[in-house]
């Protein structure tokens, strides 16, 4: 029964958390002596200095316990917080909950159509940036158009979602930043579509077994729509157009809560949205008597583990 010490970086696009969090919980309940170090800022690798002299210094202890010897007990103030923090209680670890996508949902809901803007905030590994977007809502025929444009320091951004008005399923998507484009058509059992980098243009599909919903900038007006509709949960995809495969997602109603906007307090009908393993985790505030989303909060392992503030401007 040899010992083991898990450590993970809860970003790792190679070695998912989920992976780790199933050889931890299968090594506890075979009475084998396990440790977890799990951090919430790290990827493929520890990158942040304190996680690395925190990571040490479990290391160090935890070869003591199990080979004899000595360690160092003590360590600065900012180690030993930072280690209390990425170290898990292997007793709550549970093995993760694949999302199974179900039917097609029912909505019988449009979209808001409009132009909203947004103040957003980015924080990757203690580093924080602040930006602005605006979502356009507009009828085309048959479809609800959806475009999120976001000035960067780098250039401008632009991503438009045609979405189908009888069930607000994806059909077309198209990206472009700087030199990367991205077209996409979804169809009922695949995605195809073309990525161009640089110039140099690749023809991509990915398959599928359900529909794709709330996905790119027609994440927040779907949400609001669902929200609307009411009920407890809906499942369905997501396409992760770089990575070329679909995510499944779950958004859960929460229940209704009030939140602080500008010099007010909005009633507002408050949701999850989990996708994958649990990896990309984001809840939604709705404001009820608008119907618009007020703000957004999550982080998303798929885009390297940054936290996204969204926030409704007036």
């Amino acid at each position: 029964k040899t010992p083991l010490m898990v450590v993970q970086g809860a970003n790792d696009p190679r070695v998912k958390k989920s992976e780790s969090d199933q050889i931890v919980v299968a090594l506890r309940d075979k009475g084998f002596a396990v440790e977890y170090l799990l951090a919430d800022d790290e990827g493929h690798g520890f990158a942040r200095p304190v996680n690395q002299m925190a990571m040490f210094a479990a290391v160090e202890k935890f070869l003591a316990k199990h080979l004899g010897g000595r360690y160092q007990a003590d360590m600065p103030p900012d180690v030993a917080k930072r280690l209390a923090e990425i170290t898990v209680d292997v007793s709550k670890v549970e093995k993760p909950k694949k999302i199974q996508v179900q039917a097609k949902p029912a909505v019988h809901v449009a979209l808001l159509p409009g132009t909203f803007r947004y103040s957003l905030r980015v924080e990757a590994q203690g580093q924080s940036q602040s930006f602005e977007s605006a979502i356009s809502v507009q009828e085309k025929d048959n479809a609800w158009v959806v475009t999120e444009t976001l000035k960067l320091p780098q250039g401008e951004v632009s991503d438009t979602a045609e979405v189908s008005k009888a069930d607000l399923t994806l059909l077309r998507r198209s990206v472009n930043q700087g030199p990367l484009s991205l077209t996409a058509h979804f169809e009922k059992e695949k995605i195809t579509g073309t990525m161009t980098m640089a110039g140099q243009s690749k023809p991509f599909e990915i398959a599928l077994s359900g529909p794709v919903m709330a996905d790119g900038p027609a994440t927040g007006p779907t949400l609001v729509a669902l929200a609307q509709q009411g009920g407890e949960s809906w499942t369905f995809f997501r396409a992760d157009l770089l990575r070329q495969q679909a995510q499944p997602c779950q958004v859960t109603i929460l229940g209704e809560e009030t939140v602080a906007w500008e010099s007010s307090s909005v009633p507002t009908t408050k949701l999850e949205m989990v996708c994958g393993e649990g990896e990309d985790r984001f809840t939604f505030w709705v404001d009820r008597s608008r119907n618009v989303l007020l703000k957004s909060s999550g982080q998303s392992a798929r885009m390297g583990g940054v936290t996204i503030h969204r926030t409704l401007l007036p």
